[in-house]
């Protein structure tokens, strides 16, 4: 099932795995106008390439290792990291070996 905007619940089990480039899935788990709630799963060594959102963009790892990229930063993350990225920024994520 594709998640609707302004769904007020959504189940994981509900949402639709779908194809985001080689190597990648996501599935949207909520989202309105202001704010997007993707989970994203990449192979090792794949690219998520500079993309932006109209919307706030909340980044959490859960696991693995990734270089990011932003029109104001470049490092390395890691479980447990967090930011939140204001629209319209560009950013792009490359998965690490462990």
């Amino acid at each position: 099932m594709f998640t609707k905007q302004d769904q007020r619940w959504v189940f994981h089990k509900d949402t639709l795995a779908q194809d985001a480039g080689p190597g990648v899935t996501r599935r949207v788990l909520a989202f309105n106008s202001q704010l997007m709630c993707v989970e994203n799963r990449f192979e090792q060594g794949a690219v998520g390439p500079a993309h932006s959102h109209p919307h706030t963009q909340i980044t959490y790892v859960a696991s693995g290792r990734f270089s990011f990229t932003t029109e104001t930063i470049s490092g390395m993350i890691s479980p447990a990291f967090w930011s939140t990225t204001v629209s319209p920024m560009r950013m792009s994520f490359s998965s690490m070996k462990s």
